[in-house]
């Protein structure tokens, strides 16, 4: 969004959906800041944060009286703008304003929502959410899925859709690339960033490779989607939890390490995740294991893609075995040509094009 805020005015409605610990924490930081200041600038971009408002959760009534106000608010920031652009991460966000006037609206696909744990048991809010993302597929004029297996599912759904697999900020981890060669009989440096939970992460496996003898630095918070209950950091002697970091300190942390892990649980949610990390990993030039994500099937002359446990683990070892600098650079190659700005200027063409066919 900062990068299309340098040549559109960019207003970004936060959907509310953090978790209960993430507004907890805010609200005991500063509780008149976090229930009152709404409006605030980031990197270009006016955030709009009504979080008095229901727009996602509680009683349909409630619901549909947060979104009459949020439309009012919005109505009255827009009024005399000019080739107003809605982009949505959200079918009901889409259906609540589908009346509000836009010279373009695009939704942003990024997961199989429906299969989130957020949904679990919840049958009919499964099918709702389902309903209301074929209206928007249908209706709005760019869709952008984020991964192929995304697209191949919802595709047909679509009036006009793109595949934009997700990308890195190709620069800030090319900088600080490091090829780190490893001598036998040293440890194997294993390096791990993103949420860990249950649902994403197979911590059955993250466990193995204590006992393997790994080194392995995982960042990011533990808990959220999912239980974390089954792994205790006390009791992996090689698996270092740093917790989160901010992301310019993430290439320091890759530098360091031999080889990088994708190590994610195959599931309905997972089968359409095109992980962010990749291109990061590979813009800081290291080789990258991964389960058998779909996504990443057509990257496997790059990756080493793994079918079980054994075989992730035996693909660390190889990996590191078998790396040279022609891969090093290669890697890099790869990544620069999956950046921000590539990905951003692509998609500002395609709306430029949309813009003048709605517009003429």
């Amino acid at each position: 969004m900062s990068r299309l805020a340098r040549k559109y005015e960019v207003l970004y409605i936060d959907p509310g959906i953090q978790s209960k610990r993430y507004y907890k924490r805010k609200l005991l930081k500063n509780p008149f800041r976090f229930l009152f200041t709404w409006w605030k600038q980031t990197d270009g971009v006016t955030v709009l944060s009504p979080v008095l408002l229901f727009l996602y959760r509680g009683p349909h009534l409630l619901r549909a009286l947060s979104w009459f106000i949020l439309k009012k608010i919005v109505s009255h920031y827009l009024a005399g703008q000019e080739e107003i652009i809605f982009w949505y991460y959200s079918p009901e966000a889409f259906v609540r304003t589908r009346d509000m006037p836009a010279v373009l609206k695009v939704y942003d696909c990024v997961d199989f929502y429906e299969e989130s744990p957020y949904y679990g048991q919840k049958e009919k809010e499964k099918e709702r959410f389902l309903n209301l993302e074929k209206q928007t597929l249908k209706v709005v004029d760019l869709t952008i899925f984020t991964s192929k297996p995304l697209a191949d599912n919802k595709g047909k759904f679509a009036k006009n859709y793109i595949l934009e697999e997700n990308v890195a900020d190709v620069a800030i981890f090319k900088e600080k690339a490091t090829f780190k060669r490893h001598h036998p009989g040293d440890r194997i440096d294993v390096f791990y960033v993103g949420a860990i939970n249950s649902h994403k992460v197979d911590l059955t496996l993250i466990q193995k490779l204590d006992k393997e003898g790994f080194a392995v630095t995982m960042i990011g918070p533990i808990g959220g989607w999912g239980s974390s209950d089954n792994i205790d950091p006390q009791n992996l002697q090689n698996v270092r939890f740093l917790g989160p970091k901010d992301h310019e300190e993430l290439p320091g942390y890759i530098a360091e390490s031999n080889v990088c892990i994708i190590p994610y649980n195959i599931n309905g949610y997972t089968r359409g995740v095109f992980p962010l990390k990749l291109f990061e990993y590979l813009a800081s030039g290291k080789p990258v294991v991964s389960t058998a994500l779909p996504s990443l099937a057509d990257y496997d002359s790059l990756i080493y893609l793994s079918d079980d446990h054994d075989s992730f683990i035996s693909n660390i070892r190889k990996c590191v075995e078998q790396d040279s600098r022609q891969k090093f650079t290669r890697r890099i190659e790869v990544a620069s040509e999956n950046s921000w700005e590539k990905k951003v200027e692509r998609i500002d063409q395609k709306i430029s094009e949309l813009i003048h066919e709605c517009t003429h």
